[in-house]
């Protein structure tokens, strides 16, 4: 019995019948190796992640210093994708991961970038 109160779940998504599936996250994503070095993006689409749930466009730089050319390093995040700082923010001990719901930008590289594997279903990933 105690296996099977794991394999389905007591709260459901709409529209999910399904077991669970136990994954590690090696085999619904991929280290991102994609970097901002043709200068594509620039100061104003900078991402970050905040307490709240989304990554959004970064307005307040808390003294982090960006230029021109210092973005050329910053990793692109695409919609979809997974952003993981490990840096210790209020509340969050371990760092903030995050999923990109929107906007296309980049961001800093002490930010880890995981891209969809093209065989996941986005949906199912929270």
């Amino acid at each position: 019995m105690e296996n099977e109160q794991r394999r389905v779940p007591l709260i459901r998504f709409e529209g999910f019948r399904d077991d669970w599936e136990q994954r590690k996250l090696k085999e619904l994503f991929k280290t991102s190796k994609n970097k901002n070095n043709n200068g594509l993006y620039n100061q104003t689409d900078i991402l970050a992640a905040s307490l709240g749930t989304e990554l959004i466009p970064k307005k307040i730089f808390f003294g982090l210093k960006s230029t021109e050319e210092s973005v050329k390093n910053y990793r692109i995040v695409k919609k979809g994708d997974l952003i993981y700082t490990k840096s210790p923010i209020k509340g969050f001990p371990n760092g903030i991961i995050r999923t990109n719901k929107g906007t296309i930008g980049i961001v800093p590289s002490l930010y880890c970038v995981y891209n969809l594997q093209k065989d996941s279903n986005p949906s199912s990933i929270q």
